[in-house]
């Protein structure tokens, strides 16, 4: 899951997903509050990238969705300013 303040723009130009290999063009699925974009890397891998703002890890309002991913399994890699580490503490 990516939070970002304009996820627009990484779904408008896909042109980081490049950065991980070489990808076929990645396709888009909706989720309502979260875009995802599906990546295959020429060695197989897939990896959905999940595209949001920050209000999708509000603990207040958490949605049913939000609390499926965390609990399917989920690990930060990096959280600039805590709010992921925030909700999986509540």
């Amino acid at each position: 899951m990516i939070l970002a303040n304009h996820p627009q723009r990484y779904l408008d130009d896909t042109a980081w997903v490049r950065h991980f290999g070489e990808v076929s063009p990645p396709s888009r699925e909706d989720y309502g509050m979260v875009q995802s974009l599906r990546a295959t890397y020429h060695d197989g891998l897939e990896v959905e990238f999940g595209l949001t703002g920050p209000e999708w890890a509000d603990s207040e309002g958490l949605a049913a969705g939000t609390r499926e991913v965390i609990a399917d399994g989920f690990r930060i890699i990096f959280d600039r300013r805590g709010v992921l580490a925030a909700l999986l503490r509540h």
